[in-house]
C-alpha cells in the first residue's frame, strides 16, 4: 500500500498527477467530480499507456504523466507541454474520455562502479539467459518440491567495443566476445525478470 498510494498526487486542487507508469486505477474528485482514471499497461514491458476515464460529467483539469529520464520521444495526439520531466496536458475532459500516450527508447549500454558493461531498453535490464537443467531437490508434503538449477555450459560472455546494438520485437541484438574462444558471438539479451540463470554484466 505505501508503494501504490503514491502512483497518483494531486497539485493545486486542479492537476491529477501519475508519478508511477503501472497498472492502477484512480478514484477521486476534482471540485465534487468524482473522477476514475485505469491506467492500462503492460509497463515496464511495453511503454505503452491509455489512460481510460470515467467521470459523472464533462470537466476541465490538468493530467500530467512523468516521463522517465529514458525517453527519446513522446508519441499521442494530445496538445501537450514538458514540464520539469512531465507530459503535461489541460483540456476539457468528456465524462467517458481516453488519452493514449507511449514514449520511444534506444537500447542503452552503461557502465557500472567496476567498469563492466550492462544493457538496457526503457526500465527494463536485459541479461544473457544461460542454459540450465533442472534439478529436484528436497519433496514435502502434498507433492511439493524444491527446485535448483545448473548451468549446461559454463561459457561467459565479454564485452566488445564499437558493435552495432539494436532493440527488436522485446529483445536486444548485439555481439559479446565469448571468453573460452576469443571470438565475437551474435547474442540476443532478453529482460532480467524472464531468465532463470543468467549474465548480466560484460
Amino acid at each position: 500500500p505505501y508503494f501504490i498510494q503514491n502512483s497518483w498526487m494531486k497539485e493545486n486542487e486542479n492537476a491529477l498527477v501519475a508519478t508511477l507508469l503501472m497498472p492502477n486505477i484512480l478514484e477521486t474528485s476534482i471540485n465534487d467530480n468524482k473522477i476514475q482514471i485505469e491506467n492500462i499497461t503492460e509497463y515496464p514491458f511495453k511503454n505503452d499507456f491509455n489512460f481510460k476515464m470515467s467521470q459523472e460529467k464533462s470537466s476541465k483539469f490538468t493530467l500530467k504523466i512523468r516521463k522517465p529520464d529514458w525517453v527519446k520521444k513522446v508519441k499521442t495526439n494530445e496538445i501537450y507541454n514538458i514540464e520539469n520531466d512531465f507530459v503535461v496536458i489541460e483540456r476539457e475532459f468528456m465524462a467517458d474520455d481516453n488519452v493514449h500516450i507511449s514514449f520511444d527508447a534506444e537500447a542503452q549500454i552503461n557502465t557500472d562502479n567496476a567498469g563492466s558493461h550492462y544493457y538496457t531498453y526503457g526500465a527494463l535490464l536485459f541479461a544473457l539467459p544461460i542454459k540450465a537443467k533442472e534439478v529436484t531437490g528436497k519433496t514435502y508434503m502434498g507433492n511439493f518440491m524444491d527446485f535448483t538449477y545448473e548451468p549446461i555450459s559454463p561459457e561467459r560472455y565479454s564485452f566488445k567495443e564499437r558493435v552495432k546494438t539494436k532493440y527488436e520485437m522485446g529483445k536486444i541484438k548485439t555481439k559479446l566476445i565469448n571468453q573460452d574462444t576469443g571470438k565475437s558471438e551474435k547474442v540476443v539479451l532478453i529482460p532480467i525478470g524472464k531468465t532463470v540463470l543468467r549474465q548480466i554484466t560484460f
